[in-house]
């Protein structure tokens, strides 16, 4: 044991010790009078408490095995185990203190019990050291709370995940439950360790058991018609030890709306009981009385057998003859009734009653004696009591439950219908020229989840009257033949909408095959029939309900409601999402609002659907600007060629396709793509200079130039890159309206164009409005036809030129040039002291002569 294990319950006083007891208790009355009682109760409620805090595990019953008690003078036995059980151990274990208890053990002890009542031999025990702990992957449960209950109060103790078993063989037994808390080093922290254990003392016995059984030979349980029912009767002994049940007496009796009753006998069985025969009905009927006890008393077999044997000498012992009904060996009586053939509707009964037996044994106290014996015990014994076999009469065994039997049948058309099975077929498609359904391509289902569509719901009818072939002469009928119809209900749970349909035949069944037209269930009809929908299911959660009803003359009549219905519930319908691709179909640069380029783009999609056919989906484009919208209907590739304009144009521009299937459920794919504007500004000076300046970008904005004729004029002028000084031939004031990010900037270009007749600039500069100056334009650059120049600036797609000056320069252009004078060879020799010689040779102009 984990712990202490209780005292025994002190031994009871003997009446010589009850005076004293009584005396001492009269004497301490006065001493209880001046005690303050409410002083006592506040110190122990506060000691209680006090006493508490921390984690405090508390057995506070075992409730497996229960507690055992013996008979005596004012009641029977209680909770006494049969020999043979297979017990278990359950706890109602809690923690009762005021922390959490992350560490516990259960440990199951079995002791023997002494007839003193004091605790005796050991003998098993099992130890389960982590029912709680910190590790999840040790222990299921890692906390037990204050005031929770382990296990909500049945804790069943296992070892190493097996529950714990026992098997006793006879005696009287005490089982402990002890429980132990423990903090993380291993030690106790337990707040109370008086209530870790509880004991249940455990009496283990022998038992015996004569048992009668009444049973329909066709298994129902309720027999029903006007055709005579056959019936068994057995009558077996059991038991965990050897024993014989002799001259049993049984009654048995008939009672109620039937015509006559009676039992089969063989004549031929030299042992003239009644029963022993393979067949129900045997040569002999006898009949026997309605409303009055047969009493059967040969039962067994008859002959000689031992009454009575010394269990200390066997040859000490008496015969005689009885009827002997040997452990496990069934008696068995076949019988008929025939019930009252006049009456409309009403019931009859057989019981069979054990009214008494001998038993036949080793039993105690009945069949003890007195002798010398040796206990064995060590107490110097000279006397012993040993338990002979004898006979002992009884009017009741160990299971008093098992001494009567009654069966039950009905003489009216007993009239009931039921629902035996209920399917769902889904995955039909349907062709829409023909209106003829493939098969299902899932036939059977008993739950969900499916795919939203059509689906035909089966249900399997079955004819459950007492007698469905049954016919009526008289009237030249079948009264057991229904008329019927199934109702479907579906419940629809996300709007808690309810559609009923009735049907009664089956042509779309899948599971079942495919039926005829309607027919009755019974007489002449079959015992099953089917009843079939069809029913469109949308995305939801539903429930489906197949009832049965009979109608017309036995609507009404169903003798039981509980097997007419079957239902399958939470029916989840769910809707997959539809796939959808959008592609661009133009390659290269797309242009906008230019008469030179194709002003239209091309997009496409395409989309499918597991639930829906191409042709119930929608496909719909959101494009730029608000005028181009476009559906697709009953397309699965989808082609739009829109034009494009000022709403198009821009860098991340964006296509939407969004498919929609025929339950509203939408889902989209973008297609990203730029849109260039290509437009060409123009501007002239008073003095006939004119600017064109073209332009390809991803803005809105629009552009323009202004370009005038400057007062300003330049003399003089050193320019980088060149030779000598430059004066200006024509001064132009630039200014664009706007300027673009490199970003939305494709392409651009300046061209200026000039009359040669007035001008003649050998370089083109741009002066910004901070004074710098950059060449734009070399003679190299300036082209000249007939009597116009052209000067065109590299085109670029990175900047636009910025508002500042235009400035023609004119004169000879003489070019800064790259010295003529540049070294020829050099050579390098080593010299004494560490010194390098060098040596060199150079090049001079053409001309020139050295000096020095």
């Amino acid at each position: 044991m984990c712990g202490k294990i209780p005292e025994p319950v002190l031994e009871e006083n003997g009446m010589r010790k009850l005076a004293p007891v009584l005396l001492s208790l009269l004497m301490m009355t006065a001493v209880f009078a001046s005690i303050g009682w409410q002083e006592l109760e506040e110190k122990a409620e506060f000691e209680n408490t006090s006493g508490r805090t921390g984690p405090d595990v508390e057995v506070v019953e075992i409730t497996h095995p229960r507690q055992s008690t013996e008979a005596d003078a004012f009641s029977d036995a209680r909770n006494i185990v049969d020999a043979g059980e297979e017990l278990y151990f359950e706890a109602w274990i809690q923690n009762s203190g005021t922390e959490s208890i992350t560490q516990l053990g259960v440990e199951v002890s079995v002791f023997e019990r002494k007839v003193n009542g004091q605790v005796g031999t050991f003998v098993n025990s099992w130890s389960h050291p982590d029912v709680i702990c910190p590790d999840p992957f040790v222990c299921a449960q890692n906390e037990l709370l204050p005031g929770e209950l382990l296990d909500f109060g049945a804790f069943i103790m296992s070892v190493q995940g097996s529950m714990v078993t026992w098997t006793p063989p006879v005696g009287d037994y005490y089982v402990y439950v002890e429980a132990t808390s423990s903090d993380a080093n291993g030690d106790s922290n337990d707040a109370d360790e008086d209530n870790n254990v509880q004991r249940n003392r455990v009496i283990v016995a022998d038992w015996t058991d004569l048992s009668v059984d009444l049973e329909w030979t066709s298994g129902k349980d309720v027999e029903g018609g006007q055709d005579p029912v056959d019936f068994t009767m057995t009558i077996t002994s059991q038991g965990s030890i050897p024993w014989d049940a002799r001259n049993v007496i049984v009654h048995l009796t008939a009672d109620g709306l039937m015509d006559s009753a009676a039992f089969w006998s063989d004549e031929n069985d030299g042992t003239a009981d009644h029963h022993n025969n393979a067949s129900h009905r045997e040569e002999t009927k006898n009949p026997f009385s309605l409303g009055q006890p047969y009493n059967f008393s040969e039962i067994g077999t008859y002959g000689e057998v031992l009454i009575f044997q010394n269990a200390s000498d066997p040859q000490d012992n008496q015969s005689d003859n009885r009827w002997n009904l040997r452990t496990g060996v069934p008696w068995v009586l076949n019988g008929t009734v025939t019930p009252d053939q006049q009456a409309t509707a009403g019931d009859y009964t057989l019981t069979a009653t054990i009214i008494e037996f001998t038993e036949y044994g080793r039993i105690s106290p009945e069949c003890d004696s007195e002798n010398n014996a040796d206990l064995g015990d060590g107490a110097g014994n000279e006397t012993g009591t040993t338990t002979n076999w004898c006979e002992v009469s009884r009017i009741k065994d160990d299971n008093s439950e098992s001494q009567t039997s009654t069966i039950t049948g009905t003489v009216e058309n007993r009239h009931d219908i039921s629902v035996d099975r209920l399917v769902m077929n889904t995955g039909y498609m349907i062709d829409e020229s023909t209106g003829e359904w493939s098969p299902a391509e899932n036939v059977g289902l008993t739950s969900g989840p499916v795919s939203p569509g059509w689906m035909t719901i089966e249900a399997m009818v079955m004819h459950r009257g007492n007698n469905p072939a049954a016919y009526d002469a008289v009237n030249d009928e079948y009264p057991q033949e229904y008329d019927w119809n199934v109702t479907f209900t579906i419940t629809n749970r996300s709007d808690n909408s309810v559609e009923e349909i009735h049907a009664n035949s089956c042509e779309y069944g899948e599971l079942y095959g495919e039926y005829g037209p309607y027919a009755p269930l019974g007489g002449m009809g079959a015992l099953d029939e089917r009843a079939c929908i069809e029913y469109y299911m949308w995305p939801g959660l539903y429930d489906v309900t197949a009832t049965a009803n009979l109608i017309g003359k036995y609507s009404g009549f169903d003798a039981t409601s509980f097997n007419d219905a079957m239902t399958i519930q939470s029916i989840s319908a769910l809707n997959n999402r539809p796939v959808v691709t959008a592609t661009l179909g133009n390659s290269g640069t797309i242009y906008a609002g230019a008469d030179d380029v194709a002003s239209i783009i091309e997009l496409s999609a395409s989309a499918s659907d597991v639930e829906d056919e191409d042709t119930t989906l929608k496909i719909s484009w959101d494009l730029p600007g608000e005028m181009f919208d476009e559906d697709c209907i009953d397309l699965t590739d989808c082609v739009i060629s829109p034009m494009l304009n000022s709403d198009w144009i821009g860098k991340g521009r964006t296509a939407t396709v969004t498919v929609e299937d025929s339950y509203g459920l939408k889902v989209s794919d973008i297609v990203t793509f730029d849109v260039w504007h290509k437009m060409t500004a123009y501007a002239e000076s008073a003095s006939g200079i004119n600017m064109s300046y073209h332009m390809e970008y991803a803005d809105d904005t629009p552009f323009s130039i202004t370009m005038t004729d400057s007062t300003d004029t330049f003399t003089g002028k050193a320019l980088t890159g060149f030779s000598g000084t430059y004066d200006s031939i024509a001064v132009l004031d630039y200014s664009p309206s706007t300027l673009y990010s490199a970003g939305d900037l494709l392409n651009s270009q300046m061209t200026l164009r000039y009359d040669t007749d007035s001008l003649e600039p050998t370089s083109v500069w741009f002066v910004n409005p901070n004074g710098n100056w950059a060449l734009i334009a070399s003679t190299d650059d300036i082209s000249v036809l007939g009597s116009e120049g052209t000067v065109a600036l590299p085109a670029t797609g990175e900047y636009i030129l910025a508002n500042g000056k235009i400035v023609f320069m004119g004169g000879t252009v003489i070019m800064e040039g790259i010295p003529e004078l540049h070294p020829m060879t050099m050579t390098l020799n080593p010299q004494t002291g560490g010194k390098i010689g060098m040596q060199w040779s150079y090049m001079l102009p053409s001309g020139a002569t050295a000096t020095g």
